[in-house]
């Protein structure tokens, strides 16, 4: 290794932390359980913007996002039922 990359690799090492510690908070984030529908909107906007499904543990993120639709969408008062009955089946 040259001279050059020896005294960058602490950078590295230190980027390549806080790059980890970054993604575990956004993946802690998701997996937190909206309570309405403009923080689903978020979640939506994070895990599509972050990628996160390429993430490792980034299915979980998803599996939540999931519940957290389903879940706020069974509160909906308007037509809910009749728009969402086909679906209920096979979303478990």
């Amino acid at each position: 290794m040259s001279a050059a990359l020896t005294a960058f690799q602490p950078f590295e090492d230190r980027l390549n932390a806080l790059d980890s510690a970054r993604d575990s908070a956004v993946k802690g984030l998701l997996r937190t359980p909206a309570p309405d529908l403009p923080a689903l909107a978020l979640k939506i906007e994070l895990i599509v913007d972050e990628e996160v499904a390429t993430l490792a543990g980034g299915g979980r993120c998803l599996a939540v996002l999931k519940a957290d639709g389903w879940r706020l969408a069974a509160g909906l008062t308007c037509c809910a039922d009749r728009i969402l009955r086909p679906w209920r089946s096979s979303a478990s």
